[in-house]
């Protein structure tokens, strides 16, 4: 292998290529070292474009100058950024400033002290010994500028701008996502590039703090270790990449850093019984995913993840929505877009026909473009069933089951991690067991049965033998429906009404409760003497459990009326009538 990690801890991918459709890659220093692209660099670049894979490059330099350099260079890339991010050029079409130019006045007063200025449609260049005086007089004439370190150049560029924006822009001009694309650099100012792509190359004769960024440094310099890399194994998926940089959050250890997995797409199962909290889990981790950019397509059953669409750039399609039809679907699926696919109102039929039509969709949509990174299937042993049409040669699906072991062989033989939530002394869900099958050890080490408002992890890598890894799972943001609409707003005949307690005395006084819905309302208005009054006797969570028949809330609820009825300050009944508040509602403390 031609290149190393650059971190220590770096994770490895085991089970297949990391996707790439395209590379983003300086010039200076990283493609070249004098300012040409050589036969062997020339070769490699044919070579990956013949693959399908777009190359981008993204200089500093400025337009005119990288021409009388490299007059070919158009021939070797599909699109060109210039001046470090600010101006595109696209092949057919006029360049493109991608904001606006740095202030007029700038060149002029640093000519009249004698300083050398390039100028180009949006920067200015000068040598980086006069790094003093442009910052004296951007500040004399009070403008908002960045100084940007290119080795021993200097660049002047408008806010905001530099080769990271620059990338993002050109990749939408492609039509391509930032995460299925690797940078290449060597200066200071590809440190903005990396951080835009998904994995970061290093050169070896970049600057430090770049090398300590990348998640590669390669073991040769400029142009010939790019070509090396570009001809090599990791990049064709014959050897796996390590991934160092974005993470998922699943949980924090008590003395120890926090749990994660790689934000690159794997297979991973999170698998609990009802109630344990694996949906929380799970939808927790495609919260991160979206927020990082990712383009996900969750498919839900029972409505657990409606709470998603609250999120940016996040569409929610249903039985009653003229989206839902497969191909309809893989369209909504672009760059930095996720769908959420309510089957929660759908017949077992019609959600069946509808699978049939989506999952080769969804393949052959992946193969083309790479979206969507991820595919999160809730109800996972009844959706990918031994008699599922459902096959697929890519990576990045997280499934969330109640009944693992239900799961075809072939779906749990290729799975990369396993996050087994909840009580670990009593798994009927077989989650335990497949997470220590994958991490390799006779079993997970006993754990506390949750009873708090966060549910309890463990982690199996197969990755990591040996290694398990356990912790308190990490909060989120959006809100968790928990199947209410099943029974949200039905109401219960009268005699199974809930009576409230208001005063005290021996004959019951209060108002009547007819469904979910109103003990919501109830218990947001009224009295803390009356929280804990029924919590005494576990009256809402028996109410629960025999007259609208939800097990999973009603343990939530005793847990909570346990943990009430062992509180000794009045005030502090006001943070258990929001737990029960957030149990009631669905909110993120519940499967």
């Amino acid at each position: 292998m031609n290149a190393r990690p650059a971190a220590q801890d770096a994770e490895p991918i085991m089970s297949g290529p990391l996707p790439v459709r395209a590379i983003a890659v300086d010039f200076d220093g990283t493609l070249t070292a004098d300012g040409r692209i050589g036969p062997i660099v020339a070769t490699a670049l044919s070579r990956v474009r013949d693959r399908g894979v777009r190359v981008v490059l993204v200089t500093g330099r400025i337009m005119g100058e990288l021409r009388a350099a490299c007059p070919d260079i158009s021939d070797h890339v599909d699109l060109i950024v210039t001046e470090n991010g600010a101006v595109l050029h696209a092949p057919g079409h006029d360049a493109e400033r991608l904001g606006s130019a740095v202030h007029a006045g700038i060149a002029p007063r640093l000519r009249t002290r004698g300083i050398p200025v390039r100028e180009g449609e949006a920067i200015l260049a000068v040598h980086g010994e006069h790094e003093s005086a442009v910052a004296e007089v951007v500040r004399e004439l009070g403008q908002e500028c960045q100084i940007i370190r290119n080795r021993s150049e200097l660049m002047v560029l408008p806010a905001g701008v530099n080769k990271g924006t620059g990338v993002v822009a050109a990749l939408a001009h492609l039509g391509l996502s930032p995460h299925d694309t690797w940078a290449f650099g060597d200066a200071e100012n590809d440190h903005s590039l990396f951080d835009a792509c998904e994995v970061g190359i290093a050169v070896s004769n970049a600057v430090d703090s770049l090398r300590a960024r990348a998640d590669l440094v390669l073991e040769q310099p400029e142009g010939g270790g790019v070509a090396t890399f570009l001809t090599g194994s990791i990049i064709d998926g014959s050897v796996d990449a390590p991934v160092t940089r974005r993470r998922l959050v699943l949980a924090h250890e008590a003395d120890g850093p926090d749990i994660t997995l790689p934000c690159t797409p794997i297979d991973v199962l999170v698998g609990g019984a009802s109630g344990s909290g694996k949906s929380f889990v799970a939808g927790g981790m495609t919260e991160q995913l979206i927020h990082q950019g990712y383009s996900v397509l969750v498919l839900d059953p029972e409505g657990d993840h409606l709470g998603l669409a609250d999120l940016p750039a996040v569409v929610l399609v249903g039985q009653h929505d003229d989206l839902l039809q497969p191909d309809t679907v893989v369209r909504l699926l672009r760059p930095g877009v996720s769908v959420v696919i309510d089957l929660s109102t759908t017949n077992d039929s019609l959600t069946a026909e509808l699978l049939a039509g989506l999952w080769p969709e969804v393949e052959a949509h992946r193969r083309r473009n790479g979206l969507p990174h991820w595919v999160v299937i809730d109800e996972a042993q009844r959706m990918l069933s031994s008699r599922s049409p459902w096959r697929s040669s890519t990576r990045g699906h997280l499934l969330v089951s109640w009944h693992a072991d239900r799961l075809p062989g072939a779906v749990l033989a290729r799975l990369d991690a396993v996050v087994a939530v909840g009580d670990r002394n009593h798994d009927p869900s077989g989650a335990a067991e497949i997470a220590a099958a994958v991490a390799g050890v006779p079993e997970l080490a006993p754990g506390p049965v949750p009873c708090g408002l966060q549910p309890t992890i463990a982690l199996a890598r197969r990755c990591r033998p040996g290694l398990v890894s356990y912790g308190t799972a990490s909060d989120r943001s959006t809100f968790h429906q928990r199947h209410l609409h099943k029974y949200g707003h039905a109401r219960v005949a009268d005699d199974h009404r809930f009576r409230l307690w208001i005063d005290p005395g021996p004959a019951p006084s209060g108002r009547l409760v007819a469904s979910v819905a109103e003990m919501e309302g109830a218990l947001s208005g009224c009295a803390g003497s009356t929280i804990a009054h029924h919590a005494a006797t576990h009256d809402v969570s028996r109410w629960i459990r025999e007259v609208i028949g939800d097990d999973d809330l009603a343990r939530r609820l005793q847990d909570i009326e346990t943990h009430i009825n062992a509180l000794a300050r009045s005030e502090s009944v006001e943070s258990a009538r929001i737990a029960l508040l957030a149990a009631l509602q669905g909110a993120p403390h519940h499967d």
